[in-house]
């Protein structure tokens, strides 16, 4: 059995594009897509500043970041999600990392 892996994805805010709006969009992103994907094991989305977010996404493997990622280019909901998003032409180009889990402690 494989480690469970993470994917760190920086947000942008697309411009005029309100906190709030991306909450709403979040929200549906989770229930509408996420929650189906039993591969994705636990999402947090965090703030770093009015414009800038981080979604922290953890999966039971490797592969299914892949297929994840593979099923996110077609699906409407995704799709609406990354809309408020801006991206950069580098950012667009470069893989996102992806980090192997180690150990794991609760508090």
């Amino acid at each position: 059995m494989s480690n469970p892996v993470t994917i760190l994805a920086p947000i942008k805010l697309a411009q005029g594009v309100t906190e709030a709006e991306l909450l709403v969009a979040s929200d549906t992103f989770q229930k509408e897509f996420v929650d189906h994907e039993a591969c994705i094991l636990r999402r947090e989305l965090v703030k770093k500043s009015d414009t800038e977010y981080l979604d922290i996404v953890q999966f039971s493997d490797e592969q299914s970041v892949y297929q994840i990622m593979e099923k996110e280019q077609n699906h409407p909901v995704c799709q609406a999600f990354f809309a408020l998003m801006s991206f950069s032409e580098e950012e667009l180009a470069s893989p996102l990392p992806i980090y192997q889990s180690l150990t794991t402690h609760t508090a």
